[in-house]
């Protein structure tokens, strides 16, 4: 296992082996592209030179006078092995009209003819170039020699050969790469340390291969995980989602490298959804629903040296848990009401116990035989109307629970329900519990409007009512909730229905969101209205359409 100075020292030789291997190639590159050039630009000037030197010779008097000599070559070779050692010319050649040499280095090619052919030249033409000669490549100058008429009698050729313009050159450029290579490998070295440094601090001194397996780690991880993990930045642009996010935001497409580095405005989330990220939460577990399923969303600053960089957005499926939660809180109203129930027998029953200790045997006859027979009716009532005895156990619960806070239960004469309603039961009681529940709540919160302060906290309703209609057809079931409550606040009317919307304070405002789901589920609906009850009051009335699921219905 690496420790972590073999790490650093890895990662340091790493990046600095590179830097330096990046300058030697660049060191490389650029003298070769610079030889070429300065190669050009050396016979360029050499060939200049030369020809400078040839027109020199071709306008000397002596070397002009000597062409009508009978050996030329006499007094010529001593000018021109003069000149070419005073210039540093390799060869100062002379020849005639015939191009035969008056002179050369080497004396045996006098009187020869030249190497190379000089038409252009006794045509009157100068020439500059590179030729291949008897003392091998030359960079050389050729001019025409006139005598006093103007006229060309011969040539002078002057050259220096290219490997004493390469020995020149390489002497040029070996000191100017050493210079230059000296002080790109300095300056590269202090560089590339610098930069290993910042980057060994910038990667927690982790080398390439540790990095890679971190990320591994890390993507395999948030992926492999039940919730949802979303992360923006302060400008909104996702930075990281994985796929379980996705899939609960219902966002496409499923490689997560498609969304970083959009914004949330492009993913298509629902309005509640955005405005629930953009608003930064301030409380924990906060409720959302999204396309039928209920998330739980937290959200945490990401601080990085005291400065937040953005958010992390941890989502979860909590459909079935609130769904749970809903039974359970039908369960807790059963339990109410029995409690409820239980009370009020009790009050009964020391009131006959009172009137039997006063020997009122007829009036405590009476107050029996009275209670037993409105119980008798509700119940008898209830249970000839709705067949199914769920529905009909939570109306008689609600009934009770609605009678010990001084308000009353009433359900219209055209109601029933029949027997084998079993395959949509349980839509049924969620949406009829809820609507019940939200009705009585709203009883409640009128009732303690009107107090004003007075006792909020205890006493009755006020004597309100909740009334209940429930009609089945070969279609579906219709269920209508009307309550005697103050109404629907303008502020809350357009998002009565969206979750954690609620009127009473300290509530989740699941219900009517989860009513409303149950209707949508089977292609129903729920919706309220403002209902006039007399010049005082304004009522609310819920309807919800519940349709029958392919072949529940047997009537």
């Amino acid at each position: 296992k690496a420790t972590p100075g073999r790490r650093r020292s890895a990662i340091a030789s790493q990046v600095l082996a590179l830097q330096l291997a990046i300058v030697l190639a660049t060191i490389a590159v650029v003298g070769a592209v610079s030889l070429r050039q300065a190669r050009r630009e050396y016979d360029r000037l050499y060939g200049e030179r030369v020809l400078g030197v040839a027109r020199s010779v071709a306008a000397l008097p002596a070397v002009v006078e000597a062409f009508d000599d009978p050996n030329p070559a006499e007094v010529i070779q001593p000018i021109a092995e003069a000149v070419r050692v005073a210039s540093g010319a390799d060869f100062v050649v002379v020849a005639d009209r015939n191009q035969i040499r008056f002179s050369h280095p080497d004396i045996e090619k006098i009187g020869q003819r030249l190497s190379t052919d000089a038409s252009d030249v006794l045509r009157g033409e100068t020439f500059v170039g590179t030729e291949r000669g008897t003392l091998g490549d030359s960079v050389r100058g050729k001019t025409p020699v006139f005598d006093d008429s103007g006229s060309v009698i011969g040539i002078v050729s002057v050259g220096i050969l290219q490997e004493s313009v390469s020995t020149v050159l390489w002497r040029y450029v070996r000191s100017a790469l050493a210079s230059i290579a000296g002080a790109s490998l300095l300056l590269g070295g202090v560089g590339s340390y610098l930069v290993a440094r910042r980057l060994r601090r910038q990667t927690f001194s982790l080398d390439p291969q540790e990095l890679s397996g971190v990320l591994e780690q890390r993507e395999a991880v948030l992926n492999g995980i039940k919730e949802g993990v979303l992360a923006v930045d302060v400008s909104d642009r996702v930075t990281f989602m994985n796929s379980q996010a996705m899939q609960l935001l219902d966002v496409q497409p499923n490689d997560s490298s498609a969304i970083i580095g959009r914004s949330l405005n492009e993913l298509g989330l629902g309005e509640q959804v955005l405005s629930t990220l953009k608003g930064r939460l301030h409380t924990a577990d906060f409720l959302v629903e999204q396309k039928g399923a209920v998330l739980v969303f937290n959200q945490m600053p990401v601080a990085l040296q005291g400065r937040t960089i953005g958010w992390v957005v941890t989502l979860r499926d909590q459909t079935e848990l609130v769904s749970l939660q809903t039974e359970l809180l039908g369960l807790k109203s059963a339990s109410d009401a029995l409690r409820a129930q239980a009370h009020e027998f009790s009050n009964r029953l020391h009131t006959i116990s009172g009137l039997l200790a006063l020997e009122a045997y007829d009036e405590a006859m009476r107050f029996t035989t009275g209670t037993a027979k409105a119980q008798a009716a509700l119940t008898a009532d209830v249970l000839n109307r709705f067949e199914e005895p769920s529905v009909a156990a939570l109306l008689i619960a609600k009934s009770v629970s609605a009678r010990e806070h001084d308000a009353e239960l009433i359900i219209t004469s055209d109601s029933s329900l029949r027997a084998d309603y079993d395959n949509d039961r349980n839509d049924l009681l969620l949406v009829l519990g809820n609507l019940i529940d939200n009705g009585l709540q709203a009883i409640e919160i009128h009732a303690q409007s009107e107090l004003q302060g007075i006792d909020s906290t205890g006493g009755g309703w006020g004597g309100g009512w909740v009334e209940v209609s429930i009609t089945e057809s070969t279609d579906g079931v219709m269920v209508v909730v009307t309550d005697s409550g103050s109404g629907v606040d303008d502020s809350i009317a357009e998002s009565l229905f969206e979750a954690g919307v609620s009127t009473k304070a300290g509530t989740r405002g699941l219900g009517l969101s989860l009513a409303r789901r149950a209707c949508e589920r089977r292609n129903g609906h729920l919706r309220w209205q403002r209902v006039n009850g007399n010049e005082k009051a304004t009522h609310t009335e819920f309807s919800a359409w519940l349709p029958h699921r392919a072949g529940a219905f047997h009537g």
